[in-house]
């Protein structure tokens, strides 16, 4: 087959994208769509991205209303609009009409174009630790409170413990067995607070694991997986029913206002840090959603309201999920190993697992809801001029300018062999060879692009048995069992694109071997040409491939646009098959610059830390609470979104090019800009402003309470530290219920209590502003208090019954020093 490419001339303002119109013809009413256009059948309507002149007038949306496009409308009835960019549908019969109105810049085609969806020890690498351990303020670590990030992505699992809040509550343990020890197989939590075990008050361990694929064995690796419990990673669940199985969800029963939205989790509390969940330390629950809110389609799902209705929570949510872990899962900061960047951040999600999306409503839709950040988990090159001139592209950088940063993962098309270049003097024709592997291949979208709009470039595409197929730029044609096609515009940043187009709805299989694209300028001047291709079967990976292939210039849409912060991968943990080890660059990381020179790279971080799975992919529906590494610049990106949402927290008067700047220059140069943008990602100087971050301390400190009797029979209780000699302050959570009742400052603390009752108390300790360590003391006040200790200590007792803070509600009294 020879396809000849009869390439159009430059695009004209008001033009319709080509895919567009050629959908319109009336033969695509009836049969499938060709794989670019992400559905099986047309639409009743044209999804459409309408850039406008300017943002159109009231007599402008009028007009245009009575050609029948219909504009996407927020909550408050006002159209969704970023920038002159609009989200609308409109009959398939007037594209021609609503392009040639004098307010229309051109219409692109929304439809949903097929996606390639791009912890500890990863933030530790960025300086993310220390930024949790030590903020702007003393001991005051930042976590992403107060900032929401918006992920747009495919699903999420809903039922993940890594995506719920410690804000349930904290419960004592019931030492059954009486050794002191907490044992998970043994023990229950009193969720009646009756000092007994009862019904439902026994608990089921999930032995997590975490895997990742070990090149020097060639195979899979688990760890955590040890048969021991383990205070940092494991989880519990209360088992209310009895039956072994932790029940959860809607089918089981519960709703919105359940805890964990099942049989309720369970983290330790381990304040000391010691590994052991001993008398003291306490249980907490596992309460909120850590997801706000879902879109997916026209439907929007609310926590506290239906978050539960969204049921794309199974293994099709694995990206999702994954991501949202990077980004905030994980509780307890320093306690829990598993922890995500801003672990306190508000989470969006915008799911795009089903066909019904459009990606200028999901930012238009984050803003509405007040997301700070976005991050873009999808990268497709097909059919995009990527040099930042899209409806999309233009979309987000209106986002930006309205103050939301914009993440965008650059994309794992480095080593695939899908780009390849070339230089076409004048009057010389260039063959550019691909190859077609094997015969499970029925597609193939070629995109050849120049920068010389002026210039007619002539080709062919010539299949390795010669057959011959002539092309004139019109309507799709059938040929040999495939539907054939070519289209070809021009950016308004002067990108020339002519896309080839074939598939088969059918049997048909390409021809294998050697194909040849045939390429001849005609012109008075040199060409550079760029060709892009997809095989809509191996994604990512190697598939058909250019003989020649060029990594450079692989960085995909989204990473594009003028405002996005394209984020390359290098190895975060571990090593690949690649042979990149830990710390160098991904050789498949997509690479700049963008066709037209204007932007490239931006920084690099880390990928593949331990990130959640949906429980459906542990083949164990009722447990949930695994992790796999999780790699590419999909991995890479939320930790440059959660670095942002750590920066706003601390800053949030920044907008959003401040933040990105304070991210790029705060980087750790590293080698080439096309591969590394400005170098290593490095929160802890992005926010702090330096570049020496502090050593981690370690302090071993006991609670030793002393009572005092107070009329009416309560007590007045004094904690002090033991061994706090380098402490310089604490922070105290008086009833340990998970939430702490004083900030940091003073290392002793009172509260009354009803004599003969149970009491818990918990602090935090930190050594120069520097989280160090924890403590926790459970008991009960003696029947008949003892004088002991100091009578007031600054303070005068009022009030009755309950814990009261003291000296104007600091309750402190405060270490002298020197």
């Amino acid at each position: 087959m020879t396809l000849l490419l009869l390439l159009a001339g430059p695009a004209l303002a008001g033009e319709v994208d080509p895919k567009l119109s050629a959908l319109a013809a009336p033969r695509f009413a009836e049969e499938p769509l060709p794989p670019f256009a992400g559905l099986d059948a047309r639409p009743d309507l044209a999804p459409v991205h309408l850039v406008a002149e300017a943002p159109l007038s009231r007599a402008d949306l009028d007009r245009l209303a009575k050609h029948g496009v219909r504009f996407e409308v927020r909550a408050d009835g006002s159209p969704r609009a970023l920038g002159a960019v609009y989200a609308v549908d409109l009959p398939w019969d007037r594209l021609e009409a609503v392009a040639a109105d004098p307010a229309v810049r051109r219409l692109e085609s929304a439809l949903p174009a097929p996606v390639e969806p791009p912890t500890y020890v990863t933030a530790d690498d960025i300086g993310v630790t220390a930024l949790r351990d030590r903020g702007p303020s003393a001991a005051d670590g930042l976590t992403g409170a107060g900032v929401t990030i918006l992920d747009i992505d495919a699903g999420v699992d809903l039922f993940h413990p890594a995506l719920f809040n410690a804000d349930g509550g904290a419960y004592d343990w019931l030492d059954v067995d009486g050794d002191g020890r907490f044992d998970p197989s043994v023990d229950g939590v009193d969720l009646d607070d009756d000092g007994r075990l009862s019904d439902g008050e026994s608990l089921v361990w999930f032995d997590a694991w975490a895997y990742h694929f070990d090149v020097d064995a060639w195979d899979y690796a688990f760890d955590f997986y040890d048969g021991d419990f383990d205070v940092e990673v494991d989880w519990l669940f209360a088992d209310l029913d009895g039956d072994g199985e932790r029940a959860y969800g809607p089918d089981a029963g519960f709703g919105e206002t359940d805890p964990s939205y099942g049989e309720p989790f369970f983290i330790p509390d381990d304040a000391d840090g010691d590994g052991i969940l001993e008398e003291g330390e306490r249980l907490l629950m596992l309460g909120t959603s850590k997801v706000a809110r879902v879109r997916e389609g026209r439907q929007e799902f609310v926590r506290g309201e239906n978050l539960l209705d969204f049921t794309n929570v199974g293994e099709d949510a694995s990206h999702g999920t994954g991501v949202a872990g990077i980004l905030v899962g994980g509780q307890r900061p320093g306690q829990r190993w598993l922890v995500g960047m801003a672990p306190d951040a508000e989470l969006l999600v915008y799911s795009y697992a089903t066909r019904d999306y459009d990606f200028v409503e999901a930012i238009d839709w984050g803003l509405e809801r007040g997301a700070r950040v976005a991050v873009h988990e999808w990268a497709p090159w097909s059919g995009q001029f990527l040099d930042g001139s899209s409806a999309l592209e233009q979309a987000m950088d209106a986002a930006t300018e309205a103050g939301m940063v914009q993440v965008s993962p650059a994309g794992n098309l480095a080593a695939a062999g899908k780009r390849t270049s070339a230089t076409i003097g004048a009057g010389e024709t260039v063959d550019l060879t691909l190859t077609v592997p094997d015969p499970d291949y029925s597609y193939l979208i070629v995109d050849l692009k120049w920068r010389q709009p002026q210039v007619d470039l002539e080709a062919e595409l010539i299949s390795p048995q010669q057959h011959t197929l002539t092309l004139d730029g019109g309507p799709a044609s059938d040929f040999l069992g495939f539907t054939v096609w070519t289209d070809g515009w021009t950016s308004d940043r002067g990108t020339r694109m002519e896309s080839a187009t074939l598939y088969s709805s059918s049997s048909a299989t390409l021809e294998t071997g050697a194909w040849t694209l045939r390429v001849t300028n005609p012109s008075s001047q040199s060409v550079d040409v760029t060709a892009l291709l997809n095989d809509y079967v191996s994604g990512w990976g190697r598939g058909i491939t250019w003989d020649d292939e060029d990594p450079s210039g692989t960085i995909c849409l989204n990473a594009t646009a003028d405002s996005a912060i394209a984020v390359a991968a290098y190895a975060g943990r571990w090593d690949d098959t690649y042979g990149v080890h830990q710390g160098e660059l991904r050789l498949w990381s997509s690479q700049g610059p963008r066709i037209d020179d204007g932007k490239t790279i931006a920084i690099t971080a880390p990928d593949d830390p331990y990130a959640p799975i949906p429980g459906q992919r542990n083949y164990h529906p009722s447990e949930q609470g695994y992790y796999g590494a999780f790699g590419g610049t999909s991995g890479a990106g939320p930790h440059v979104a959660g670095a942002a949402a750590l920066l706003l927290q601390a800053e949030p008067e920044l907008d959003a090019a401040d933040v990105a700047q304070r991210l790029i220059d705060a980087a750790d140069p590293e080698g080439e800009a096309d591969l590394w943008g400005a170098g290593r990602l490095d929160a802890w100087e992005a926010v702090t402003g330096n570049e020496d971050r502090p050593t981690p301390v370690t302090a071993e400190v006991t609670l030793t309470p002393r009572f005092e009797g107070l009329p009416g029979g309560e007590c007045l209780v004094l904690f002090s530290l033991e061994g706090a000699e380098d402490v310089t302050e604490a922070r105290w959570d008086l009833d340990h219920d998970g939430a702490w009742d004083l900030d940091w400052g003073g290392l002793s603390a009172l509260r009354v209590v009803p004599s003969g009752q149970p009491f818990a108390v918990r602090v935090d300790v930190a050594v120069d502003g520097v989280r160090a360590g924890g403590a926790a003391w459970g008991g009960t006040a003696p029947e008949r208090c003892l004088a002991s200790g100091p009578r007031t200590c600054g303070a005068t007792p009022t009030g009755v019954g309950g814990w009261l803070l003291l000296a104007a509600l600091g309750v402190l009294a405060r270490r002298r020093r020197g």
